[in-house]
Formats: C-alpha cells, structure tokens, sequence
C-alpha cells in the first residue's frame, strides 16, 4: 500500500489485512515496508548504487551483463555476493519479433511469410553473440517458451537456429527478392529497398552491442537493418500507431510486441514472434543482469 510520495521516493507499507498465511500461519507479506527510489537515468544510477551497496534490491533490467566483472570486483566494499543462476521465467534475455500487422501492405505480406522469418533466423550467429557479449554462458536457442513451461517440445529450441548463410540467402531467392544492381541489398517485391526499422529502447551497452551484430548478419543476406536507440515513451507511443517494425530486446521487450493486442486499442496488438530467443542469454546456462539472448540465467546481488 503507497504510504506516502515524496521527490524521488515512494514508500510502500504493508498491507494488515492481505488475506495470504505461509505454511505456519503467518501473514504475508513480512515486509513491513517497502522504499522505492525515483531516478533519473536508472541504467547508470542503477548499477552505481548495487555496486556501493545502497540497494537490497536492484531491478535487473538496469543490470548489464557487460557489468559482470565490476559486480564481482565490487562485492567486498559494497557488502554483497553476486548471483548467477539459470532464469525459467521466460525463453530469452534478448529476442526479435516482427510485427504482422505492420502498416505497409508489402511488409505485412513478407513478415507473415515463413521463409522469410526462417532466412532470418538461419542468418544468425548465435554462438558468436554468446562469446562476445554473454561471456559463452548461453545457449543458441528459439523457442518462444522455457523448457520448463507446460506444452515445450524438445524440437522447438533449435528449429532454425542454425547459422547457415547460404541457406538463408536460397529461402530469400524462393520468395523471390531480387538484389540490387550493386548486390548488396535486397529488392522488395514493389522494387523499394528491403529495410527493417532497427529502434530499440533499451539502454543497455549489450543490446546495443547485440542489435550491432545483429544489423550485420542481416547485411550478409542483403537485409538492411539500422539500429537506432530511442526514449522509451517515443518507443510506446510508436506502438500504439503500429508504427512498429519489430520488437528487439530483453526483458520482455518482445513479449511486450506480441501481447500488446490484450492491453491496446485495434491495430497495436495481433503481432507474434518469429524467432522470439534468438543469441545470447535467456534460460539455462547464461545470465540476465540486465542484458538479453537466446537462453541464458539470472544475475542479482544479494546483500
């Protein structure tokens, strides 16, 4: 219960007649209170705080993995231990969704066609953006579930999670995107330059590291991609216009796309994931400090 507001605080109490008891018939929550901190930048100020020990807990989505060694460096002067361990509360720490209610009629058609979301896929090195930005604790890996989740099929963590180039640039050829002259970048069928809006609104260093990669695999098969960060208001507001081109990121970022019809007027919703985990961090061994992947684990510090 919000007990008082103040500048950059809130204060949350407890709640005496929340109706759940433990196993020993003591009420919950038992936590008396609750004071949360109202910061500017939270991605700098974030870490800065876990690191000096002035937080007993630090939202991890502020948390990135590149930081993973400062954490560890830190631990004896701000009086924590770091944690990693595997995150079942989703498929990836970073993911891709396209949007299939995209606006333009010659998008919507290519995003909804099989092929081209697996040439996507097979596009990616995965295993390269394991080893270079999650330190190779993850594991390639596309379903858009954990394996811990009712209804997972051992089939759906690697289907076209493959880094095979080639094969990606056939399945572009059967749909029948012609290069241009100078052979470097696809052709849409109505014969404008195929280009996928890049924005992002993470602030993390390993998302923007990560849509870097992720611009130039999809360069080797002709797809142009420009990464391009953005306020995450503009980010909402542009999805309420479905003005989205896809949704990159951790955290939920693509998850945010694909429910987005549950919690927005017509037009903003209906989207799904293509190849939803795809690179680095996300359910087994790997790590989501604030930075995303395919399957990866969890990061915090404990005070």
């Amino acid at each position: 219960m919000l007990k008082e507001a103040k500048p950059g605080v809130r204060f949350w109490g407890r709640n005496p007649f929340y109706w759940k008891v433990d196993t020993a018939g003591n009420q919950l929550p038992y936590a008396d209170g609750v004071q949360v901190l109202v910061v500017e930048n939270p991605a700098d100020v974030v870490p800065a705080k876990a690191m000096a020990g002035e937080l007993d807990w630090p939202k991890n989505e502020f948390m990135d993995i590149a930081d993973a060694p400062a954490y560890r460096r830190n631990e004896a002067s701000g009086g924590y231990r770091t944690h990693l361990w595997p995150s079942y509360g989703g498929a990836f720490a970073f993911g891709v969704v396209l949007n299939y209610t995209n606006k333009d009629p010659v998008k919507r058609e290519l995003f909804n066609d099989l092929r081209f979301r697996q040439a996507l896929s097979l596009s990616i090195n995965r295993q390269e953006i394991s080893d270079k930005l999650y330190f190779g604790e993850s594991v390639p890996w596309v379903a858009p579930v954990s394996p811990t989740w009712t209804g997972f099929e051992d089939w759906m963590a690697t289907h076209y999670a493959e880094y095979d180039v080639d094969r990606a640039n056939a399945l572009l050829d059967e749909i029948g995107l012609a290069w241009d002259a100078d052979r470097t970048w696809r052709l849409q069928p109505d014969g404008k330059p195929l280009t996928i809006d890049g924005s992002y609104s993470s602030n993390l260093q390993t998302t923007a590291d990560a849509m870097e990669l992720l611009s130039r695999y999809w360069a080797a098969i002709g797809v142009r991609m420009e990464p391009k960060f953005v306020q995450g208001e503009l980010w909402t507001e542009r999805g309420f216009a479905n003005l989205w081109d896809a949704g990159f990121g951790g955290h939920g970022t693509p998850e945010a796309v694909a429910r987005a019809g549950r919690r927005c007027r017509e037009g903003v919703g209906r989207r799904r994931r293509s190849f939803p985990a795809w690179p680095a961090a996300g359910a087994v061994p790997g790590r989501r400090s604030g930075s995303g992947g395919a399957r990866g684990s969890a990061m915090a510090c404990a005070a």
